[in-house]
């Protein structure tokens, strides 16, 4: 049987001729962590989509990953204005111990959960700075975030803009 054949009936992601050179399998690597990547941006747009703080939790599948993140992403909504919101609250929330959740979060988004908490948070008060409503001295304590000069860090840091030139930008 040639090698061809075997590497076109194999339903393995990749597969090295014997010997292998060690350029076809840097390569092989690479090709595995792109595809990685991209099939993990495909699952988190579509699970959050573009403006994923105003998805409807009944818009989702029912299935029990779906409800675990919508769940999660509703409590942290939901106690938005918590500054002393941690993991071990949304752990209890979604009965679990705080490391087996952290764990099954992980998991499933590729991302720490305080991480997907700042987003949330980040989301959100560019969602209100944007509406023009609200100075920027205000959303601070809106998004559970009381030290003005902490959000702004936080806001460029996941924008890489200040938030008064997401205000100018209006």
């Amino acid at each position: 049987m040639n090698q061809d054949y075997k590497r076109n009936a194999s339903l393995a992601d990749t597969f090295l001729y014997m010997p292998f050179n060690i350029e076809n399998l840097k390569i092989e690597i690479s090709v595995l962590i792109k595809n990685y990547r991209f099939l993990r941006k495909s699952f988190l747009q579509k699970i959050f989509g573009e403006k994923f703080l105003e998805t409807d939790i009944e818009e989702m599948p029912e299935e029990d990953n779906y409800q675990l993140i919508n769940k999660v992403k509703k409590f942290i909504l939901d106690n938005l204005d918590n500054e002393s919101l941690k993991i071990s609250h949304i752990a209890s929330e979604t009965g679990m111990s705080r490391t087996k959740f952290f764990i099954k979060w992980k998991f499933l988004t590729g991302e720490a959960p305080i991480e997907f908490m700042t987003r949330i948070r980040m989301e959100k008060a560019r969602e209100l700075l944007e509406s023009g409503k609200y100075r920027i001295q205000e959303i601070p304590e809106m998004v559970g975030l009381k030290d003005v000069k902490n959000f702004r860090n936080k806001y460029k840091k996941h924008f890489g803009i200040a938030p008064s030139e997401t205000l100018r930008n209006i």
